[in-house]
This record gives C-alpha cells, sequence and structure tokens, in this order.
C-alpha cells in the first residue's frame, strides 16, 4: 500500500498543538463542537 505524508509547519509552542490535537477543549476550537474524549491513555473519542 501506498504511503502519503504531510508536513506542516505551525506557528505555536509544542504544548499547545498537543493541547488542540489531545484534549476535547482542543478539538471542539478547531474541528468539530460535538467531541467527546476520554482523555487517559487508550480512552475513546466520539466526533458527531
Amino acid at each position: 500500500m501506498d504511503t502519503i505524508e504531510h508536513e506542516i509547519w505551525i506557528g505555536a509552542a509544542t504544548n499547545e498543538v498537543y493541547c488542540a490535537l489531545t484534549t476535547a477543549a482542543g478539538i471542539r476550537n478547531w474541528w468539530t463542537k460535538d467531541a467527546d474524549l476520554d482523555n487517559k491513555v487508550g480512552g475513546e473519542g466520539v466526533f458527531t
């Protein structure tokens, strides 16, 4: 199977990007307002 890779440079601190991608509040700010995430390791996320 072929692989597609993208590299994006973001003008933000590493911890800000991490929180935007791994917390419900962060995801609600840029993707969907309907995100319910269990923020423990191995937790599940529901996006509607």
